[in-house]
């Protein structure tokens, strides 16, 4: 049973009223936001990773060995190159650029595609809003995201590639009528790195073989061009098993946030056979998950809880890899608010408390000190992994219920589209 929650509507109502002046207010909190970033607590190593992408750029463009010893960064740190070839292509221009001008477009193409990615969601998550209703929260949740967001703050400081194929992945999955053959953007992001194959977990729950198929081709085609444009280099990263990546695979050091990590940091005897093991498990949930939130007609959720999965179950997470969370944290406080839901609000609040920080930060960590760890200490610093299980737990948990449901009575959200409110907000009783 559904009922509406007047006070929140009034709220949305009036957020609509002013959404003129709500968006611009936005737009100012994220200019102080970016100087926050960027002057105030800036990172210990700035854009490090645009570094290393200029230094793979040039090393390519000289004919040397782009995953061999690479030349140090500016800031003289030694960092192997791992992405796939045509990431190459797609990052030429940093290469070629001058540095002050590939650090500043890069750092406005990154918050740019964490915007495009809280539109996404949010067009999503409050429909009845429509498209200035999306544009009020992107420009409300972008400056916070952009602050206190840890894994999004650390990726823009840094210049990480992560919420630019986030951006690429979300818009291709939610964008309900795309100008684009759906499934192309995964694609082009699965060329640039393997990691967003995970991805096409949303499309194959929603069959949509399209999407599928276009993804599949748009990567192979991808593919090719980074062949065509440095063929050895090519044929030996994928015929060595991408080798550079299984380098660092289930490292222990305190930033790989995953559960092959985690095993690494308790020193489980056996860890391959059980990260295998989880790996299934964590498959399993995530499928489950994403078939109920799909049934609730919430895909928005159901990308997160792929994005959960695929972090969970990746044998590389490090802590920048888990920008997921800033859009997640809207689709958490957007359920909460529709179905006037305390359960979804402490998800919410619980999330946002734990990726706030860098917990792991404040523990001994390099050279295998993981490894000596104390219980006590394992519960920071295996944080973001371990909320990142519970959250999972908890959308199963739902599925389960829906499952049951399904089974025993009639649906009753059959309608909700046509009985929302105008401000988008019900409750589930």
């Amino acid at each position: 049973m559904e009922r509406r929650s007047p006070i929140v509507e009034r709220a949305g109502a009036l957020a609509m009223r002013h959404s003129s002046a709500l968006v611009a207010a936005g737009v100012v909190a994220e200019i102080i936001a970016i100087v926050v970033l960027l002057r105030v607590r800036p990172m210990p190593l700035p854009h490090i990773d645009v570094d290393l992408y200029r230094v793979a750029v040039k090393e390519w463009l000289a004919g040397g060995d782009v995953y061999g010893q690479l030349p140090p960064t500016r800031a003289g740190w030694a960092i192997p190159y791992i992405y796939p070839p045509f990431a190459l292509v797609v990052l030429y221009p940093l290469g070629v650029l001058p540095w002050s001008v590939a650090v500043t477009g890069w750092f406005a193409l990154s918050v740019l595609a964490v915007a495009a990615t809280l539109y996404a969601v949010a067009r999503r998550t409050w429909p009845s809003g429509g498209a200035r209703g999306a544009l009020v929260v992107t420009a409300l949740a972008l400056p916070v995201a952009t602050v206190l967001v840890n894994p999004v703050r650390e990726t823009l400081g840094i210049g990480q590639i992560n919420v630019l194929l986030m951006g690429l992945v979300a818009v291709d999955c939610l964008i309900e009528r795309p100008r684009w053959p759906r499934g192309m953007l995964v694609g082009i992001a699965l060329a640039v790195k393997v990691a967003p194959a995970a991805f096409l977990l949303f499309f194959l729950l929603r069959r949509d073989v399209r999407a599928l198929v276009v993804s599949g081709v748009t990567a192979l085609a991808a593919t090719a061009v980074g062949f065509a444009a440095m063929p050895e280099t090519a044929w030996n990263y994928f015929s060595g098993g991408l080798a550079p990546v299984r380098a660092i695979s289930g490292v222990p050091m305190a930033a790989n946030q995953n559960l092959r990590a985690v095993l690494a940091r308790f020193d489980v005897p056996g860890a391959q056979a059980w990260w295998l093991l989880l790996v299934l498990l964590v498959v399993a949930a995530t499928a489950a998950g994403m078939w109920w939130a799909l049934r609730d007609r919430d895909p928005a959720l159901a990308l997160m809880i792929n994005a959960l999965g695929a972090l969970l179950a990746a044998p590389i997470a490090w802590t920048h890899h888990w920008v997921w969370v800033a859009p997640a944290l809207v689709v958490l406080a957007g359920r909460a608010l529709r179905y006037r839901s305390w359960g979804w609000a402490a998800a919410a609040a619980a999330t946002f408390a734990v990726f706030s920080y860098g917990w792991y930060e404040r523990l001994p960590m390099l050279e295998n000190r993981e490894l000596d760890w104390s219980l006590a200490q394992h519960v920071p610093g295996d944080a973001y992994a371990g909320a990142g299980v519970l959250l999972l737990l908890g959308v199963v948990v739902l599925a389960v219920r829906g499952l049951r449901e399904s089974r025993t009575g009639p649906v009753e959200r059959a309608g909700r589209e046509a009985a929302e409110p105008a401000g988008g907000i019900v409750r589930q009783s």
